[in-house]
């Protein structure tokens, strides 16, 4: 086999072994199914959880609000939530969000969305607060809080494999809730077939172009 034959199954062999593309990873807002549609009022959220805080003694589901105060911003891809139905009992809750970077380079993800909190609260990223830019925290004790959405990015603190996105809300009245919308994940991802799989494809490639050299030869 001459050189030319074999540096063009190298060449093969080194393009399959090195796709890397930027993916998207799907996230869920507060309040919505596998699919992405709404909730109704009593219904338990399937992604997002309270870890800690007022009454919560071990992980449970936040809930969707039945009848959420007609102050609330409202939106068609997510629901305000809160440890119960109906938002009462005030206090302190932590939510909490896991996705999974596996197959992706943490050092380039980038998660953004909007949010808003009856009455205040922080992003925490893998028990840290959160860095980037935008509403990373809602501290003043204000209606804005929560009859607007407010846009966030965190740009570092990933790790590889599972993340955890934890929303802290501290209410001080008798009403409470919580409610994230338009979350994105980005981060590039690279794609690498197994060594087996590899030589596999590069022996195929390799045959390929000795026997199209042989035909052209005998012809």
């Amino acid at each position: 086999m001459r050189h030319g034959t074999l540096a063009i199954a190298t060449s093969c062999l080194m393009s399959m072994a090195g796709g890397v593309v930027a993916g998207s990873i799907p996230l869920f807002n507060t309040g919505v199914d596998a699919g992405g549609n709404v909730l109704s009022g009593g219904s338990a959220d399937p992604h997002w959880t309270i870890v800690a805080g007022t009454g919560i003694s071990s992980p449970t589901p936040a809930i969707v609000l039945t009848n959420p105060v007609g102050t609330y911003a409202t939106s068609g891809d997510s629901r305000w939530v809160w440890r119960n139905a109906d938002g009462s009992g005030g206090g302190s809750n932590t939510f909490r969000l896991v996705f999974d970077l596996t197959g992706h380079d943490p050092a380039t993800a980038l998660l953004s969305g909007y949010w808003g909190a009856d009455n205040g609260g922080r992003i925490q990223l893998n028990g840290a607060d959160a860095a980037g830019s935008g509403a990373l925290a809602l501290t003043e004790i204000t209606e804005s809080n929560f009859n607007v959405l407010h846009a966030f990015a965190i740009s570092s603190g990933f790790v590889a494999g599972l993340n955890t996105l934890d929303f802290v809300v501290a209410d001080v009245d008798s009403l409470a809730a919580f409610n994230v919308r338009g979350l994105t994940l980005t981060a590039t991802a690279t794609a690498v077939p197994e060594p087996r799989s590899l030589i596999v494809l590069a022996l195929g490639s390799i045959g390929m172009l000795t026997g199209m050299r042989a035909r052209r030869v005998l012809g």
